[in-house]
């Protein structure tokens, strides 16, 4: 609240050649924990008209961290609509992180050739720690090491189950995370998986959430990367698109404050529908736990609102949530790194949802 969110603001309103009072006005209200200023916000959708309305007479500060960096974001995307509609504040900073990732992503290909599923999930992984919303920002390293919790064998043997039921993928960053996840699409599409469908956010959120036109730009530009197997790989990605092998969309539950046991009926159908559901980054794997502050060895049975569906997370840890450790575990992991949870040292591969749908 006091550093990383005005940072994000200031890069924001640089873009924008007129000093709008509005800008100052949500930092003032949003670094001091002031009351919300209703006006700010646009309403694009039913829940954000009944979310909004809620807000009458409430602070910046009366909002649990999950609900209060989304109103966070509908405040930028509401004034910078108004400004200059349509324009996307977050695209510049997204294409300069595909642009950085795929030299790297095409040579580490190619020393990789032929990727086998295992090391697409591990990649797919790392990738996360790549989130221009931090204000510590790394680079994918591709290290098992850190690893905390690792369901991979489970992962993959619902993978291997997964027939023509389409595997769900809950995307998290652009750049080079979302590059990862499409060599893991390509490889699951490959086989086992005969369908995927890529969920992803339907307007500019968190800095370097991935939209649908990231997904289509990059798959055009693994053809001029610079390394055979990426092409190779972006028209096999692009052949997919046309078939509907590998579906994109963007339901707007994404871009609003909603956990899993809150998603609207037609979402939530999906993901039961789904073979598996494998759920990227911090902020997905929060809408499984509601946020809350569990201690890290409740069982994830016990702490999870998912239910009727099977659902993995692949989660690079920067955020306070977790659960489903075992006590020794996170014994271990506070006697020795008491930020362990925010520092993107550590990752898990977790089975999050409540139980075995029917």
């Amino acid at each position: 609240m006091q550093r990383r969110l005005p940072k994000i603001l200031s890069d924001v309103t640089a873009q924008f050649a007129d000093d709008d009072p509005r800008w100052a006005a949500l930092t003032s209200a949003l670094v001091n924990g002031g009351r919300i200023d209703r006006s700010l916000f646009s309403a694009p959708t039913p829940f954000w008209t009944a979310r909004l309305a809620s807000l009458e007479g409430r602070t910046w500060a009366d909002q649990p961290f999950f609900d209060l960096e989304f109103l966070f974001y509908r405040a930028i995307n509401s004034i910078a609509g108004d400004l200059r509609p349509g324009f996307d504040v977050f695209a510049g900073a997204r294409r300069a992180a595909l642009i950085d990732a795929l030299p790297r992503v095409a040579a580490a290909l190619d020393a990789r050739e032929p990727l086998d599923l295992p090391g697409a999930l591990l990649w797919s992984l790392s990738g996360n720690e790549e989130d221009l919303s931090q204000l510590a920002r790394q680079r994918a390293s591709g290290r098992s090491d850190r690893l905390i919790a690792d369901q991979r064998p489970a992962l993959l043997e619902h993978l291997a189950a997964a027939g023509a039921r389409p595997v769900v993928i809950l995307a998290d960053n652009a750049g080079a995370e979302l590059c990862f996840d499409l060599l893991l699409i390509d490889r699951l599409l490959a086989g086992p998986c005969a369908r995927v469908q890529l969920h992803v956010k339907p307007e500019p959120m968190f800095v370097s959430d991935a939209l649908v036109s990231d997904v289509d730009e990059t798959i055009d530009r693994f053809a001029t990367a610079g390394g055979a197997a990426l092409a190779q790989a972006g028209a096999r990605l692009r052949a997919a698109r046309a078939t509907g092998a590998l579906e994109v969309v963007a339901p707007p539950d994404w871009a609003e404050p909603r956990h899993m046991n809150g998603l609207s009926p037609a979402l939530e159908a999906a993901l039961r529908g789904a073979a598996l559901v494998i759920a990227k980054g911090d902020l997905n794997y929060r809408r499984f736990f509601e946020d809350r502050a569990w201690p890290a060895d409740t069982a994830v049975a016990v702490a999870s609102v998912a239910s009727g569906l099977r659902a993995f997370a692949l989660r690079v840890l920067k955020s306070d949530c977790v659960a489903g450790l075992p006590p020794a575990v996170s014994a271990s992991l506070f006697a020795g790194d008491p930020a362990w949870r925010s520092s993107s040292r550590y990752a898990i591969v977790q089975r999050v949802d409540a139980g075995a749908p029917p």
